[in-house]
């Protein structure tokens, strides 16, 4: 592995054709696109209904602003963002 190599550990599988939102009850966890144009109400309504969910695509092609939204904490363990 060199600085040009992703570790298998932070590889991400590829995702194509992912549906903006998956409710049907019988299956396995909700996908959103994270470009849904009405991804806010999604998360909610998976939140209420599921309690969990997947949140899937394309952070990387995403402007910058958008991207510091997500910056990991220094101080974090989870690396999971600040607010």
């Amino acid at each position: 592995m060199s600085i040009k190599e992703v570790a298998n550990s932070h590889l991400w599988a590829k995702i194509n054709n992912v549906p903006t939102s998956n409710n049907d009850k019988n299956s396995n966890i909700p996908i959103i696109d994270l470009l849904a144009p009405n991804v806010v109400e999604l998360m909610g309504h998976e939140c209420k209904t599921w309690g969990i969910f997947h949140l899937a695509r394309r952070l990387f092609a995403l402007p910058a602003e958008q991207k510091v939204k997500v910056l990991r904490s220094t101080n974090g363990a989870t690396n999971h963002g600040i607010t």
